[in-house]
This record gives structure tokens, sequence and C-alpha cells, in this order.
């Protein structure tokens, strides 16, 4: 009896909801045109966000500890890494060590890095410490007035064996070195979110596009590059859904040989798009 209850209700559901939509067939097209339009505004206040931030869990217990002593980890949070490569013996060069030299001062000067907290073989920060008979001593890994004679190049050598940075900042072939970027989270001269797509073409126009060539090959890695490099990639995102738009429309055209059936798929699928992103 329920059954047969339900079936009989059903048939009393249905017309009811077609002649309240098909019946007022103007006005529901009004109402769908006015949310696309809407839905179509707010696409395109879409903008890409590329925050460091966003990237990581902000709600579990280390991340909250480690900004509870951000002051102190200043540097080890959004960071890039440059590793300039020789292709020619090792890193024991006059000509290696002013290009890095050079390198490391266009870093410093590109907008968004923390330039206290940037480490290199030339930031004075970088240093070594050894025990002696009258106890420690140390200073900066870069001997003073380096001017890549034999004498100074031996004394880096040591300098950098005793450091203990082999393996992280000095490659354990001696054949590349990496400057370690901390980088801002907000923009130093706008005090907006730093744009890592300007910041990543920084990188590109004054660091690798000058210093790179046969004998130095530059390396960059890190959040900021990553993002920077996926919002250039926006363009050809766009290109390709208009290739696969073209294709999907050849092919509704082969399948129904009809260019209205067709644009009206091709119609109900960019709404769906729209309706979807706004």
């Amino acid at each position: 009896m329920k059954n047969q209850t339900n079936q009989s209700d059903q048939p009393e559901k249905i017309p009811f909801i077609e002649r309240l939509i098909f019946a007022r067939r103007p006005l529901v097209l009004f109402i769908f045109l006015m949310l696309t339009v809407f839905f179509g505004y707010q696409a395109f206040q879409l903008r890409p966000v590329a925050s460091f931030e966003r990237m990581i869990p902000t709600y579990h217990e280390y991340i909250k500890n480690a900004y509870k002593h951000s002051d102190e980890l200043r540097g080890l949070s959004n960071t890039i890494k440059i590793v300039v490569e020789t292709t020619r013996g090792d890193i024991f060069t006059r000509e290696y060590m002013l290009t890095l030299r050079d390198i490391n001062d266009a870093v410093f000067f590109v907008n968004g890095v923390d330039r206290q907290n940037m480490e290199s073989l030339w930031s004075s920060a970088v240093r070594y410490t050894e025990v002696t008979e009258e106890g420690f001593s140390g200073g900066p890994v870069m001997p003073e007035g380096f001017d890549g004679s034999d004498a100074m190049m031996a004394r880096l050598k040591n300098n950098i064996q005793r450091s203990g940075r082999i393996g992280s900042m000095v490659a354990n072939d001696f054949k590349s070195t990496a400057l370690n970027v901390p980088l801002y989270e907000l923009d130093p001269k706008t005090g907006e979110k730093l744009d890592y797509q300007k910041f990543s073409h920084a990188l590109e126009n004054e660091v690798r596009g000058k210093f790179q060539d046969d004998t130095i090959k530059i390396h960059i890695t890190g959040f900021a590059k990553v993002a920077g490099d996926l919002i250039d990639g926006e363009t050809r995102v766009g290109l390709f859904f208009l290739a696969a738009f073209l294709i999907l429309l050849g092919l509704l055209w082969v399948n129904s040989r009809c260019w209205r059936s067709t644009a009206m798929r091709a119609i109900s699928s960019i709404v769906a798009v729209i309706w979807q992103m706004g």
C-alpha cells in the first residue's frame, strides 16, 4: 500500500514542477541570465594569490610554535636557493669567485630579499670556527681583501673546509655553491603581499639573464620562484583551454551535423564553467 501511495503521488509532483518551470520559461531564462552575468563578473575578479602562508598548515601546532618564534627563525621559512655551477674545473678560480660576488650583489638588491639574513660565500655572516692552542678562533669564510690570487684561494679553500658548509652551501665536488636567500612576506616598498611574478622576473633578468653563459649555470629553486613560474603559465593554460574548446566544437558538429545543437551544448558548457568559477 505504501508503494502504491508513493507511485500515485509521484505523477502529481512531476507535472507541478514542469508547470512551475516551463510555464514561466522567459522568467526562468532571465534569472539564469542574471545569475550567469553575476557569476561572470565574480569570475573576472579572480586573481592568483601565491602566498607562502596559504601553502602550509597554519593550524598545526608546529607551525603555530614557529610563528611564536618567527623573529628567531628569520631566514628559515620562505626562502629560495640559487645554485651557481661552474662547467669548467672547480669553484676555486678567480673568474668564478668574482662572478659569484657579482651574483651575490645582484640578488642582494632584488626587491623582497631579506638582506640581513641572506647567506653566500661572500656574506660576512658565513663564518668558520676552529679550536687552537689559545682557544677558539674564527672569522668570515671569505678572506678580507680577496683578490683571486693563489694564496687567497688557498686560504678560502681552507676556511670552507673548516666552516662545516661543505654539502650545504658548497657542493661536495667543489663544482657549485649556493646562495640562501630568505624573503619578506610583504613587499618592503608597498607593504602589500610580495608579488612573486615580479620577483621571478627580477631573478631571470638581473641574475640568470646577466650571468649565465657557457661556463656558468644558474639553478633557482624555492616556493617564490615556482609560484612566479606558475603565474607566468596562466596564458598557456588559457590557450590550452581555447584549443580544447575548439576541438570540442568540431567533435560536436561531426556528431550532430547541426550548428544549432553544437552551439547550445557549447554554451551550456561555458555557462557551467562560469558558474563554477564565480
